[in-house]
């Protein structure tokens, strides 16, 4: 897995990633939570061979079997040094300030509309979960109810009838009849 870096366009803070090449790039700073910006890095390339140096090709003549020969002089041929790297540009003044204030803010709009919009699109997932639950907590508790019900019914068919009217006024008087004959029957 390769090693990005990225930069904060806000306050600069530089940070590191390993991740894989089909991943989504950092968007958030972690310290400012501005707008990340990937960074190239220069890669180390070493042309070994012919033909990869500018001084190759100049003044050569091509002769009748096709073999070069070079009228060059020592002091020519010379490999030229790459001038000093230039300071880091100053920070821009006058109009360029407005324009680079503009991009700035131009992105960190698109980060977090880019933001908003896996909000939104997380919110209406969840809504439509939820939905989706109520509509399993209403038919449990329909099934529930159905199953009381059925419950109830069983119940009532084990119970035994009710007592007839004499049953009753025997049930009644049982115990005053007790109590007057001393326990006799």
């Amino acid at each position: 897995m390769p090693i990005y870096g990225y930069r904060c366009t806000q306050c600069g803070h530089e940070l590191e990633a390993l991740q894989n090449m089909s991943d989504p790039p950092l968007r958030v700073c972690p310290e400012c939570m501005g707008p990340l910006q990937k960074m190239l890095y220069p890669v180390g390339i070493s042309f070994k061979g012919s033909g990869f140096y500018s001084t190759d090709y100049k003044s050569s003549k091509v002769s009748s079997n096709g073999s070069e020969s070079s009228k060059s002089d020592s002091k020519s041929e010379a490999p030229k040094t790459e001038a000093a790297p230039q300071p880091a540009a100053k920070t821009p003044e006058g109009p360029n300030v407005l324009g680079t204030a503009m991009a700035s803010a131009k992105n960190l709009a698109m980060v977090a509309k880019s933001e908003l919009d896996r909000e939104i699109a997380r919110t209406k997932g969840a809504q439509k979960e939820v939905a989706a639950y109520r509509k399993q907590i209403e038919d449990l508790n329909k099934q529930l109810a159905d199953a009381r019900a059925q419950l109830a019914a069983l119940q009532r068919s084990k119970m035994p009838p009710p007592p007839s009217d004499q049953e009753q006024i025997l049930q009644m008087l049982a115990p005053v009849l007790r109590s007057s004959n001393d326990g006799r029957p």
